[in-house]
């Protein structure tokens, strides 16, 4: 069997340095066949010398594709039937050996994912239950809160795609990843089909651990509450009645007015620029949110 591993990187070079040389450490049975680097027309130029890296291939775009699109694009080109796909933030800390035992041992394992930790070596998260209409209802922090009571089978789990493994012809089946979505719930949206399809198992492999640093793709609280709520929206119609998605998106809607009002006038706690930006971000989604009924 044959591993591609596949990493995407827009202007993160040190990241890639380094899970670059992470792989190499602990890829002593050269189960590795080809390291695709996919370069999202990055700005910055990279100081890596990559042809001390045997089998693999640096791939640039010529213009900005997005995350999403240049995943697709890497896992396309890939020659082998396992493809082990990372965010270039995504250290591999322990052998693959197991990684490509598990899949011949197991014919109908389609997908999997690690043990993961952050740079301080603590458990991180690598999955979440299958998103419901509460989660645009409830919003991030509180439906996170219900999750921790409310816990839903990891069989039908979605995995995070920093970190994740998938035979090719999982990927061909699926038809790739949802070039729809930015980057946020393209992974979610991927583990739901691929859980609909009803044809293939997952698992976690918890002894390959793997570091996942994040906070790559720095941006405002406000920005990033936005994306989710637009890429949430989308996903949820395209897994669920439209209708109860329209009741739920009135209902976020109210819940947004509320917390606008809090933030504004009794809220204090937050620094001051953190809270102005929380503002700006209710105040930008209570003028559009409602066009997405």
């Amino acid at each position: 069997m044959k591993l591609s591993v596949v990493i995407t990187c827009f202007n993160a070079w040190e990241h890639v340095a380094q899970s670059l040389s992470y792989l190499t450490q602990n890829d002593n049975a050269n189960i590795i066949s080809e390291i695709i680097l996919i370069d999202d027309a990055s700005t910055v130029l990279p100081n890596i010398p990559f042809d001390k890296y045997d089998h693999l291939q640096l791939v640039r775009n010529t213009q900005n594709m997005g995350y999403v699109a240049s995943v697709n694009k890497g896992c396309k080109i890939a020659s082998g039937d396992l493809i082990l796909l990372l965010d270039a933030d995504a250290y591999v800390l322990s052998s693959l050996n197991d990684l490509v035992l598990v899949f011949q041992a197991k014919p109908s394992l389609g997908l999997a994912n690690f043990t993961v930790v952050n740079q301080w070596g603590q458990s991180s998260g690598k999955m979440e239950p299958a998103p419901g209409l509460l989660s645009i209802i409830l919003g991030q922090k509180l439906e996170a809160k219900w999750r921790h009571y409310f816990k839903g089978s990891e069989k039908s789990a979605c995995y995070y795609s920093f970190a994740i493994a998938f035979r090719k012809t999982v990927f061909e089946e699926l038809e790739g990843f949802d070039e729809s979505f930015d980057f946020l719930d393209a992974d979610i949206d991927f583990s739901i089909r691929f859980h609909q399809s009803q044809k293939w198992d997952s698992e976690n492999i918890s002894s390959i651990l793997i570091q996942h640093d994040g906070g790559g793709s720095p941006q405002s609280t406000s920005k990033r509450v936005i994306r989710f709520y637009y890429n949430r929206i989308r996903l949820l119609k395209k897994n669920n009645n439209k209708w109860l998605v329209k009741v739920a998106i009135v209902l976020a809607w109210i819940r947004l007015v509320i917390e606008y009002f809090i933030l504004k006038w009794g809220v204090k706690g937050n620094s001051e620029a953190v809270r102005i930006d929380k503002i700006n971000g209710r105040k930008y989604l209570i003028k559009n949110l409602l066009y997405q009924l």
